[in-house]
């Protein structure tokens, strides 16, 4: 598209600057997401008229991500009248229900919950959690992060974790794959934070994330070696004990309609959810 570009670790700071400006609450909207994910999903970008404005191309249509920027709702009208049979995807609901013909799509919706509530597994809900954790403090694990001298580990098992599920094999896990590789070669620049569970010398369990907005910090890539049960969960609750104070809610993303993904995102009792639209042109 005429004015689109691809994004690079160069433009990490002009991301950053309309992020910082106009937080966002959908989960995309972080440089992390859209650098990792860049190749697979095609991302490209412009400022139009002031704005961030990211495209991509899925199924052979155009499509473009909510806005960022003072008035995300005119450059939507305006795209959309210059694109024919194109959309917007993943609009956060508070911008889209002021377009007439929104649709909201439940199987993005992100999951939001208390970061102390995730930190402390207190009370009745999450008795559950507290004993798939027990099993896997059997095992001794010991909490430790991305850097330097862990980074090759984190590659390690996700190479462990790939072959485990096929991905190579699967065009869906396959694509994350290669985000999560990004993300790996590049943590320093991106600058978010990994936490890592190690087991027998081995790390078996990662998570990593970064702030979303002032106020929310939103996991992006959490993995664990599935022999050690209760190994999901210990990880997730150790990356929650790592969030900056000044953060006090979890994003973890959508569920994308998988009804086993949908159940396990549900059981941790999220406190809110950010309902995303789908407009078209």
């Amino acid at each position: 598209m005429a004015g689109f570009a691809q994004i690079t670790l160069s433009d990490k700071a002009t991301f950053d600057k309309f992020f910082r400006e106009y937080p966002p609450q959908v989960s995309e909207l972080t440089f992390t997401n859209l650098f990792c994910w860049r190749h697979s999903k095609k991302y490209l970008f412009d400022i139009i008229d002031s704005h961030l404005v990211v495209s991509y191309e899925e199924k052979g249509a155009r499509k473009f991500l909510q806005p960022v920027g003072p008035d995300p709702v005119a450059i939507i009208r305006k795209v959309l009248q210059q694109n024919p049979g194109s959309s917007f995807e993943r609009v956060d609901r508070q911008v889209a229900q002021q377009i007439a013909g929104a649709v909201v799509d439940r199987d993005q919706f992100d999951y939001v919950y208390s970061v102390e509530h995730m930190q402390k597994l207190e009370g009745g809900n999450y008795v559950p959690k507290r004993n798939f954790i027990k099993r896997a403090q059997q095992h001794n694990p010991t909490v430790c992060e991305l850097d330097g001298d862990t980074v090759k580990q984190f590659f390690e098992l996700q190479e462990k974790w790939c072959d485990l599920r096929n991905c190579r094999e699967d065009n869906e896990l396959h694509a994350e794959d290669v985000a999560v590789r990004e993300a790996l070669e590049n943590f320093k620049a991106l600058g978010f934070i990994g936490v890592c569970i190690w087991i027998n010398n081995n790390i078996e369990a990662f998570a990593i994330g970064e702030p979303l907005n002032n106020d929310t910090f939103v996991e992006h890539f959490e993995k664990a070696n599935p022999e050690f049960m209760g190994l999901y969960q210990l990880v997730l609750n150790e990356f929650s004990k790592k969030i900056p104070a000044k953060y006090k809610f979890l994003n973890r993303e959508q569920d994308l309609g998988i009804e086993g993904l949908r159940k396990a995102k549900e059981s941790y009792h999220p406190v809110k959810m950010v309902e995303k639209c789908r407009i078209t042109a």
